[in-house]
């Protein structure tokens, strides 16, 4: 999985916890604001019919973080404002 502020330029790597339609837990080893809007690519796994893996770009709003005192990693909540399936080509510096 990749995220990045909105209108900032480099991706930066986290981890999926638990995803939704409406929402996903993503660990990150940088904290992010609580309402900051971000920007997420997510891999799907690949699907037997096809050769490769689906991605969805997503748009959201963090609304939770959890830093973790066991763990240097931060977890945080994103609420998802919109998605779409990406081709299987599409590069990260697209949308």
């Amino acid at each position: 999985m990749r995220y990045r502020q909105v209108g900032a330029g480099d991706w930066c790597v986290g981890r999926t916890e638990n995803i939704s339609r409406s929402g996903v837990l993503v660990r990150t080893e940088e904290p992010v604001e609580v309402d900051v809007p971000i920007e997420l690519r997510l891999e799907m796994p690949v699907i037997p019919a096809h050769h490769e893996p689906a991605e969805i770009w997503c748009r959201g709003r963090v609304v939770r973080t959890v830093a973790s005192a066991d763990h240097p990693s931060t977890r945080y909540a994103v609420a998802i404002e919109e998605y779409d399936f990406l081709p299987p080509s599409a590069e990260f510096l697209t949308h």
